[in-house]
C-alpha cells in the first residue's frame, strides 16, 4: 500500500481546490447571467412558484444570493458564507420547482449540488485565495 505523503499532497491540494472552486460555481454564474438577461421570463417562471411573493423581487433575490456565492466562492472571500448561501438558495429552487412529475432528475442533481457546496463549506478555500484563512 502507498502512503500519501503530506507534501505530495500538498503539491495537488492547491489546485485541487482552485478546480473544484471554479467548477461547482459555473453553474450560478450562468444561472445569475440567464436570469438577468431575461428577467422578465425568469420572473414569470418564479411567480409561478407556490411562494406567495412577486416574482420579480424571488428572481433579484436569487440573482443576489447567486452572484455573492459565484464572487465568495471564486475568491476565497467569505468562502464558508458563500457556499452556505449557495446551500439554501439551491434547497429552496428544489422545493419550489423540482418536487413533482418529471422532476426526479433536477431534484436529484440539485441535491448533489448541495451536498458538495456542504462539504465545500467545511473546508478553507486554499492557497489561490484572497482569505487569510
Amino acid at each position: 500500500m502507498v502512503k500519501e505523503t503530506k507534501k505530495s499532497k500538498d503539491n495537488f491540494c492547491p489546485y485541487g481546490m482552485l478546480i473544484a472552486r471554479i467548477l461547482i460555481v459555473g453553474i450560478f454564474a450562468m444561472s445569475a447571467f440567464g436570469k438577468i438577461t431575461g428577467f422578465s421570463g425568469s420572473a414569470g417562471y418564479a411567480a409561478s412558484s407556490w411562494m406567495p411573493l412577486p416574482g420579480e423581487l424571488l428572481i433579484v433575490a436569487a440573482i443576489l444570493m447567486e452572484l455573492f456565492g459565484v464572487v465568495s466562492i471564486l475568491s476565497g472571500w467569505k468562502f464558508r458564507e458563500g457556499a452556505l448561501v449557495l446551500v439554501f438558495y439551491t434547497f429552496m429552487a428544489n422545493i419550489m420547482f423540482h418536487i413533482g412529475d418529471g422532476q426526479m432528475m433536477a431534484f436529484l442533481k440539485n441535491s448533489a449540488i448541495i451536498g458538495g457546496l456542504i462539504a465545500l463549506s467545511m473546508l478553507k478555500p486554499g492557497k489561490f485565495s484572497i482569505s487569510k484563512e
